[in-house]
C-alpha cells in the first residue's frame, strides 16, 4: 500500500513537471526530489524559484545525474527564455555535458552563454567560469587564443598571468 501510494505520487508531481525522467534513485532522493519539485510547482516567481532550482540541481549533481540536469534545465530555459538566472542553468547543462565527457557540447554552451546572456555572480561570475571552461577545453586554437584574451581583458584581477 505505501509503495503504490509512493508511485502516486511520483506519478502526480511527474506529470506536472513532464516527465518521470526527473525521478531518479532510491526511494529517499525521490522523495527529495518530490519534495522539492512540489515547491517549485508553488511559486511563480523567478526570483523564489531560483533557490528550489538551485536545490534541484544540488540533488543531481550529487547523483550524477548528469542526463536529468539536461533535461531539466535545458527544457526550462527553452520555455522560459527571459528568466534572469538561464545562465546559470545553461551552466549546469554546460557542466553536465563536461561530466559526460562531452566537451564538445559543453564548449557550444559556454558559448552561448557568454554570447546571449548577462553576466550573472552566484557568487563567481558566470563569464568567468565560462572562459576558464573555454580556455582549457577548447580544441581550435584561434578561439582558445580569442577567450584567453576575453579572460585576461575581463577578469585580469582574478587570473595568474604568469
Amino acid at each position: 500500500m505505501r509503495a503504490l501510494a509512493f508511485f502516486l505520487l511520483l506519478a502526480s508531481l511527474s506529470s506536472c513537471q513532464g516527465e518521470s525522467f526527473l525521478y531518479i534513485g532510491e526511494q529517499d532522493e525521490n522523495n527529495k526530489l518530490a519534495y522539492w519539485f512540489q515547491r517549485l510547482e508553488k511559486t511563480n516567481l523567478s526570483d523564489t524559484a531560483f533557490p528550489v532550482r538551485k536545490k534541484i540541481a544540488g540533488y543531481y549533481q550529487s547523483l550524477e545525474a548528469w542526463d536529468q540536469i539536461i533535461y531539466f534545465f535545458g527544457s526550462y530555459v527553452s520555455e522560459n527564455p527571459s528568466d534572469p538566472y538561464n545562465a546559470l542553468y545553461l551552466f549546469y547543462v554546460a557542466e553536465a555535458y563536461l561530466e559526460k565527457s562531452q566537451r564538445d557540447m559543453a564548449n557550444l554552451y559556454y558559448r552561448r552563454i557568454l554570447g546571449d546572456y548577462r553576466d550573472l555572480y552566484t557568487p563567481e561570475s558566470i563569464h568567468f567560469l565560462c572562459l576558464k571552461r573555454l580556455v582549457e577545453y577548447e580544441t581550435d586554437p584561434y578561439l582558445r587564443l580569442s577567450f584567453f584574451k576575453a579572460l585576461i581583458s575581463r577578469f585580469q584581477d582574478k587570473i595568474d598571468l604568469g
